[in-house]
């Protein structure tokens, strides 16, 4: 597992709730630079410690730190509850770093969530979704009524299976 400088437990304080999230430092931090990570899991599992892995070999290897968010998941707190958590994270983000060099990103159902925060953070508040430096979106779950790739492979067992999906 990568090593960090620091890896530190956070909680983002909002009026009506708190998010957890966690901040990975790398040993060669070259920038002012953050990302703000939203991991997979299909909206219904996944968590700061599924993708602990990840978020600490991609600040390893791109000098950045990565702050992951601890969003809601769903049957138990159904949409948008995760989208609410992620527009909230990153708009608190912008306000509470303003001189930081800010990346949004995540992989599959997070993926979704970073560009469901930044048309909200456009369309809600008025932010340019330039704010951000980047966005890292690893394949990301855009259109949920199936892809032509899901509709050839979906009923296949690979990484997730049509029935998965619709669940």
């Amino acid at each position: 597992m990568a090593r960090m400088k620091s890896q530190e437990e956070r909680t983002i304080g909002l009026d009506d709730r708190s998010i957890r999230a966690r901040l990975y430092v790398p040993m060669s931090e070259e920038s002012n630079a953050l990302v703000i990570y939203f991991h997979g899991g299909s909206f219904v599992t996944g968590d700061l410690d599924t993708h602990e892995w990840l978020c600490r070999r991609l600040a390893s290897d791109t000098k950045m730190r990565f702050l992951a968010i601890d969003y809601r998941l769903a049957p138990e707190h159904p949409y948008p509850a995760g989208a609410d958590d992620c527009e909230a994270a990153a708009l608190w983000l912008l306000e509470h770093h303003p001189d930081t060099r800010l990346t949004i990103g995540g992989d599959s159902a997070g993926a979704h969530l970073a560009v469901v925060s930044l048309l909200r953070l456009r369309d809600r508040h008025g932010i340019s979704p330039r704010a951000f430096a980047a966005a890292n979106l690893v394949f990301g779950a855009y259109d949920l009524t199936g892809t032509p790739s899901r509709r050839l492979w979906g009923e296949r067992e690979l990484v997730l299976s049509s029935p998965v999906m619709d669940w």
